[in-house]
């Protein structure tokens, strides 16, 4: 509990200091200290969703524009990523609105005010907190030619991750929180719309296998070790 009560103190005391000082210092200019640190937990909130940029800033009684501009100063310090649409010519109305994630999963956390394991495993937020530690690994470990896109149609396909070297689609990947995941019919559409030959499910578990229907299920390690610098 004690070691609980100063990883939060910890953390409380780096958000406070980021938004006071640090991001003033990077970027020149003065921020809202209120609306910043409501937008962060609000973000928390949003962990793995689609950006509605207008109604996010209505929340905070600021236009859209202003959270555009919030979030292009946070994902440039490294404290989200904003994961674009990936566009293609297939005649399909596509989702076209960057998904969120905080990049740091103990930060994310503390904004969700999870403490234990046991809260975590719990808490509506942790298959999109699993999310993002994916993605974050991801890019962390990944080769600068080689682009992070989602890909999503109105129609239901659904992909959340999609690498992409040039204008070649390398890969397709889910990320499930399950040990034992099922490949969603969404999934399979988004591989054939994107015409993928290299698709992955990422799940938390340090296995390695290919399904009858072609897709790798994989532990998140292994994707990066044995897979990812690859493609």
């Amino acid at each position: 509990m004690r070691n609980a009560q100063l990883l939060q103190a910890w953390l409380d005391s780096f958000i406070t200091t980021y938004i006071e000082k640090d991001l003033p210092f990077l970027f020149d200019m003065r921020f809202s200290i209120a609306i910043m640190r409501k937008l962060w937990s609000m973000l928390a909130h949003l962990q793995g969703s689609i950006l509605n940029a207008e109604k996010l800033g209505g929340s905070l009684d600021i236009t859209g524009t202003t959270v555009k501009r919030y979030l292009d100063y946070l994902q440039a310090a490294f404290i989200i990523t904003k994961l674009q649409p990936y566009y293609i010519n297939i005649g399909k109305r596509l989702v076209k609105a960057p998904k969120l994630y905080i990049n740091d999963t103990g930060i994310l956390h503390y904004l969700l005010r999870i403490n234990t394991e046991k809260e975590l495993s719990g808490h509506p937020a942790v298959g999109a907190s699993w999310e993002g530690y994916v993605i974050s690994q991801v890019l962390y470990a990944k080769e600068n030619r080689l682009d992070m896109y989602y890909y999503r149609t109105q129609a239901g396909a659904e992909c959340d991750l999609v690498l992409v070297r040039g204008h070649l689609v390398k890969a397709c990947v889910e990320i499930k929180l399950s040990r034992a995941p099922a490949v969603t019919k969404g999934f399979y559409q988004s591989v054939t719309d994107l015409k993928c030959k290299n698709n992955f499910i990422i799940c938390p578990a340090d296995i390695d296998y290919v399904t009858k229907e072609g897709i790798r299920i994989v532990g998140i390690t292994a994707f990066i070790k044995k897979y990812l610098l690859k493609l």
